[in-house]
């Protein structure tokens, strides 16, 4: 039995689990296991439904249709391929490009998005965060720049055979995409967590409010000293953040 058939044995007979989980446990590389979860659903009557974990358990207020927000990524992912097409016309002939699957995620409370790829299985994976991208605050800014951020770490890795926010991932983006690209977004997690019910912590520092989790929370708490100021640092300004209150 393959990789990949041991991999779908373990989602048929634990649908719940995540991909995430089932690469961590096993130790197979996360396209890999990415790549055995979507192949299901082309087999016949063997389609693994998402975990009723990964859908939002209530509702924001002003949260854009999530339906027009995926066409708007798609639209903007398009795009984005065309336009690196246009400058690595080698992309074309590369099975990882060719390959190269969107997944839209309902669950993670942080990170925008991701991009992931396995040369031995001829694949890449972006998946995108639908519920962030789908606050109004955060959407332009998740269309503009975000969906070009995944993309180009694809494009990264099949052109330069880099991976990471490293100097060409840098030129990829300044040079085809037009944008002065930053490792992190600065978009607003804390409806996301409202939109799952989940208890947050206000931390603040000169240029936004974090909302955090319990034991994010408590770590942070750790390292304050009397004034309240943690040793945590924001990764878009660099300064230090201090605790203001909780929500929920």
């Amino acid at each position: 039995m393959g990789k990949v058939d041991v991999i779908r044995n373990i989602f048929l007979s634990s649908p719940e689990k995540s991909v995430s989980e089932v690469a961590r446990t096993t130790g197979y590389n996360y396209a890999t296991v990415r790549y055995a979860y979507n192949s299901l659903k082309s087999l016949p009557n063997k389609g693994v439904e998402l975990s009723k974990k990964s859908i939002p358990l209530q509702s924001v207020e002003g949260m854009l249709d999530l339906t027009a927000v995926r066409e708007q990524i798609m639209e903007r992912y398009k795009f984005c391929r065309a336009a690196a097409e246009e400058k690595y016309p080698q992309l074309k002939n590369s099975d990882v490009w060719k390959n190269c699957e969107i997944v839209f995620r309902l669950r993670s409370t942080r990170a925008a998005g991701r991009a992931t790829y396995s040369n031995r299985a001829n694949t890449s994976v972006v998946d995108f965060n639908l519920l962030m991208a789908a606050i109004p605050v955060n959407n332009k800014n998740f269309i503009d720049d975000t969906v070009p951020h995944e993309v180009a770490h694809i494009v990264n890795r099949v052109v330069y055979h880099n991976g990471g926010h490293d100097n060409t991932w840098y030129k990829i983006m300044r040079d085809v995409y037009h944008i002065d690209a930053t490792r992190t977004h600065n978009y607003s997690t804390a409806a996301l967590c409202e939109a799952k019910g989940l208890k947050t912590f206000v931390w603040k520092c000169k240029c936004k409010e974090h909302a955090v989790l319990a034991r994010k929370h408590i770590n942070m708490l750790k390292t304050a000293g009397q004034e309240g100021v943690s040793t945590y640092r924001c990764n878009r300004c660099k300064s230090y953040v201090y605790f203001v209150g909780g929500n929920n």
